[in-house]
């Protein structure tokens, strides 16, 4: 090597880099300004011979090896920012022509480090991960990752043939921040970062900011690829759902995404469709399974849109790991920022906050460690949501936000501002476990399983609930139920009746087989019409609700009063969830008056025999159950109806009062004649005695 190209290295630099220790490799390697001359330095294991190509100058330059291990150099005369590329023969003999990473810079802001120790980087993944960008004319894609504890991150792939020595990436100074410029980079190919530890060990991991799939017999990160879609969905962006007013449909992440199915869902009354819930497992781009692409996704939203239906997307908590580092909350919450953008959903449902939540979920005495305080409450966990919420609240004010969580949590539904955590429902998914406990139960069975058609009611008036029955947890429901085709249709029909008409609102994802699908649409159009008619009583919801005959468990029945604050207009519902007839079965009512049939899930609209509702029931004044009147009502099996209360007009009084003295005058005259009939017998006793 010439004298003045030894004598412008550092020799101690180039040693870090040949043994891979270097965490700022862009100070050596790359053009560096040294005099009037350039200093070019590349590394290239599989090099023998290596040429400098600098564009304008029709000669190349013979670059001379520093080091055997790969390690070669070169001068010119040129501006530093002159374009060049190298030119390799390998030790193979082949010829590859390759850009320098190092003659790019690339070194995020000390703004974005300080933003993601505190957790703020709401827009992270502007920053980290593969970002296909421009820097000096020239196309390629920046990598940036965090690594705590390294002593070098270096980008590794089929492209430098596994070898962490070839393309070491730089460390913002002070920080765990590594970046690296790679011109051309071929997206198709996969990448991940070898990570050489202190004590000198190595192993390889994944971008927590990429697309993870698998290739052969590893799994990879894939740079994310943001093309842009065309939306054409600003009129529905635009408008805002009453929170209220929502009615959600859980997807099965089957059904056919089309527009008959998105149409027909917004016929039946929905406005929201909930998808399936799938893991993050930890990256940052993981997307559900039931969509090929990201595109997909979008075109999915996109028709929901045009459908005016918003979409909910389920994000698992879970998974989210060491929340004492900042970084990590960041992580998290910019992906929940990111999805909503990405994809313009209208709704996240929180799940697996039981475990984000409490700090001996799931574990044994000596595999957690308290709190602070003492407890066994996440404090950064519960903080991370409470972030989330607030940050959502603040920038996405339209969002519907659900929290699914199994243990009792007192204030989710409450204002932040009050120590709560913000949600607008709850979603219960214990009440769910119940009735599908019920339905997969025998008949026999059922009788002590009847109490759960009525659990956690008494919990309504704490929390917006919300009942969750998606489709992801029912499994085969329909082959479960053991019994006839017709029963399994008459049941299923009744309890999604049933649930609709509970307080409050549910997650509707009861399967039934396609042959159905019209009537089921039908049911569930009528249903949420009635459950307008309910909400429109002026009162919460949950304040004029109450149980009638709740424990009748042995004859399978259950019925409940929705009571409007004038009364007229209350509803009467009653469910038979037994596979019996009930003829003149007896309820016991708050008030005295008609009872008129006004919704049946047995009439042929939805399926079943009934051509018309033409029940009408009036009350008798003695009482039943509790309630100072009764009333005789019939009931097919595995049925529901609707009864619609009113009282009697001057006119039916004064005629019931006609009938009441015509019965009382009839009773005494019988009264009266059994009497005299006493005193006939008793007198002809006597004489026949006397004589």
């Amino acid at each position: 090597m010439k004298t003045k190209l030894y004598n412008l290295m550092n020799w101690a630099d180039i040693e870090a880099i040949v043994y891979s220790e270097e965490d700022r490799p862009g100070e050596t390697l790359g053009p560096h300004k040294v005099g009037n001359s350039v200093l070019y330095q590349a590394f290239f294991p599989d090099a023998a011979k290596v040429s400098l190509n600098i564009k304008g100058r029709e000669k190349k330059i013979p670059m001379e090896i520093a080091d055997e291990e790969g390690f070669f150099a070169a001068t010119a005369n040129v501006a530093l920012d002159t374009p060049y590329f190298y030119e390799i023969t390998t030790k193979e003999g082949k010829k590859v022509k390759r850009e320098d990473p190092y003659a790019y810079s690339f070194d995020p802001s000390k703004e974005v480090e300080e933003k993601l120790q505190k957790g703020i980087l709401y827009d992270s993944w502007e920053y980290f991960g593969g970002i296909k960008k421009e820097i000096h004319e020239k196309t390629g894609v920046s990598f940036l990752v965090r690594v705590p504890n390294a002593q070098r991150v270096s980008l590794v792939g089929e492209f430098s043939q596994w070898d962490g020595r070839w393309y070491p990436m730089n460390r913002l100074e002070g920080t765990e921040l590594f970046s690296l410029f790679y011109p051309d980079f071929d997206e198709s190919q996969g990448y991940l970062y070898e990570v050489k530890n202190k004590d000198g060990s190595t192993y390889l991991m994944k971008d927590p900011y990429s697309l993870v799939k698998k290739q052969g017999e590893r799994e990879l990160s894939f740079v994310y690829g943001r093309e842009e879609y065309s939306w054409s969905d600003e009129k529905f962006v635009q408008k805002e759902i009453k929170k209220e007013d929502c009615s959600i449909y859980s997807w099965d992440g089957k059904e056919k995404k089309n527009e008959k199915f998105f149409s027909s869902l917004k016929k039946c009354g929905f406005t929201h469709i909930l998808l399936p819930g799938f893991s993050l497992d930890n990256y940052f781009y993981q997307f559900p399974s039931f969509f090929e692409c990201d595109d997909e996704f979008k075109e999915f939203v996109n028709m929901a849109h045009k459908q005016e239906l918003g979409v909910i997307f389920k994000w698992n908590a879970s998974g989210c790991e060491n929340l004492q580092e900042k970084e990590n909350s960041n992580f998290y919450l910019s992906n929940i920022l990111f999805l909503i953008q990405e994809f313009h959903l209208d709704g996240i449902l929180f799940s697996g906050l039981e475990k984000l939540f409490y700090l001996d979920y799931e574990k044994g005495d000596n595999q957690w460690i308290p709190n602070i305080y003492g407890g066994n409450e996440n404090l950064e966990g519960i903080e991370l949501v409470k972030h989330a919420v607030s940050i959502l609240r603040r920038d996405h004010s339209h969002l519907l936000l659900l929290a699914a969580l199994d243990a009792l949590w007192w204030g989710i539904t409450e204002k932040l501002s009050k120590g709560g955590l913000g949600f607008d429902y709850c979603v219960d998914t214990a009440f769910a476990r119940g009735i599908l406990s019920y339905l997969r139960a025998s008949k026999e069975e059922r009788v002590g399983l009847h109490h759960c058609l009525s659990q956690r009611m008494d919990y309504i008036k704490e929390q917006n609930f919300i009942m969750a029955f998606e489709q992801e947890n029912l499994g085969s429901l329909w082959e479960e139920i053991k019994e006839s085709e017709e029963d399994k249709f008459n049941l299923l029909k009744t309890m999604t009746a049933y649930i609709s008409f509970l307080p409050g609102k549910a997650i509707q994802g009861i399967p039934f087989p396609e042959a159905y699908e019209n009537e089921v649409q039908q049911l569930q159009k009528k249903c949420h019409d009635m459950k307008l008619k309910f909400l429109s009583m002026g009162e919460k919801e949950e304040d004029n609700f109450f149980f009638l005959n709740k424990e009748q468990r042995e004859q399978g029945v259950i019925s409940f009063w929705k009571m409007n604050k004038e009364e007229e207009g209350s509803f009467l519902v009653i469910a038979n969830f037994s596979n019996e007839k009930k003829e003149n079965y007896l309820v016991g009512v708050p008030l005295e008056g008609k009872y008129e049939a006004i919704f049946d899930t047995q009439i042929k609209a939805f399926g079943g025999k009934q051509l018309m509702m033409s029940e009408k029931v009036q009350t008798k004044e003695s009482g039943w159950d509790g309630f100072p009147y009764q009333a005789a009502f019939s009931m097919e099996p595995y049925s529901l109806k609707v009864f619609l209360y009113s009282s009697f007009n001057e006119e039916e009084i004064l005629e019931m009062a006609r009938k009441r003295a015509e019965e009382i005058k009839l009773q005494l005259e019988q009264e009266a004649r059994e009497k005299i009939a006493r005193l006939r017998e008793r007198k002809n006793k006597l004489e026949s005695g006397n004589n």
